[in-house]
C-alpha cells in the first residue's frame, strides 16, 4: 500500500503540484510544498480501502507506456485495482461501493462517506465525460481521476474517529482545499 500511497503523491506532485503561492493565508508557501508537511495516512488513519493483494497484484502486472506520457502507467494501475467496477469501460456503481468499502467493516460512519464520496466522484469525474471507450493501447485517466478524487474526499472530511489533531494536518487539508487542481477535479464537493 505504501508503494501506492507513493505513486499517488509523487504523480499528483509532478501533475498537479504547482508553484502558486496560497496567497492571504496562514500557510503562504507552494502548494507542493504544504502538501509535504504531512503524510495524508498520518493525519487520517481510515482501513486502507483496497486489499494488499489487490494493489499487489496490479502492481506487478507488465503494462505499456505509451505516447501520451508517463501518466499512463497510473491510469492503467487505477483501471487494474478498480477492477470489476469497470466493465468494458463503463463504471459500474454497485460494484465500486463493494470495492471501496469491504475493508471499512462494520463503521457505518466510514462507510457512508466513502459511499457519498463515490457518488460525488462518479458526477464529477463519469457523468462528465463524453465517451468511455476504451482504446486498446491506452488506459483511460477517468479511472485514476476517479480514486484521486475519492481520496481527496477522504483526506479532507476525514471521520473523527481516524483523524489527527495537529498543525501539519490542517495544512494538508488547507492544501486539498485551496490548492489549484491539487487532487480534486472540482469544487463542488
Amino acid at each position: 500500500m505504501k508503494h501506492l500511497m507513493f505513486l499517488w503523491i509523487l504523480w499528483t506532485m509532478v501533475v498537479f503540484g504547482r508553484s502558486d503561492i496560497i496567497h492571504d493565508s496562514p500557510y503562504a508557501k507552494p502548494c507542493t510544498e504544504l502538501f509535504n508537511i504531512a503524510e495524508p495516512r498520518s493525519c487520517c488513519s481510515v482501513p486502507t480501502l483496497l486489499p494488499e493483494s489487490i494493489i499487489e497484484g496490479c502492481l506487478s502486472k507488465p503494462r505499456t507506456i505509451s505516447t501520451e506520457g508517463e501518466l499512463m502507467e497510473e491510469n492503467c494501475i487505477a483501471e487494474c485495482v478498480l477492477g470489476d467496477a469497470l466493465v468494458d469501460g463503463q463504471f459500474q456503481m454497485n460494484a465500486s461501493i463493494t470495492l471501496l468499502t469491504n475493508q471499512t467493516g462494520d463503521d457505518s460512519l466510514l462507510t457512508g462517506q466513502i459511499t457519498s464520496a463515490i457518488h460525488k466522484c462518479y458526477k464529477i469525474i463519469y457523468l462528465n465525460l463524453k465517451s468511455m471507450t476504451l482504446s486498446s493501447d491506452s488506459c483511460m485517466a477517468s479511472a485514476r481521476r476517479f480514486l484521486d478524487c475519492i481520496f481527496a474526499i477522504i483526506y479532507r472530511n476525514c471521520p473523527k474517529p481516524y483523524w489527527k489533531e495537529s498543525e501539519e494536518c490542517r495544512r494538508m487539508v488547507y492544501t486539498l482545499n485551496n490548492c489549484p487542481n491539487f487532487l480534486v477535479q472540482s469544487r463542488i464537493f
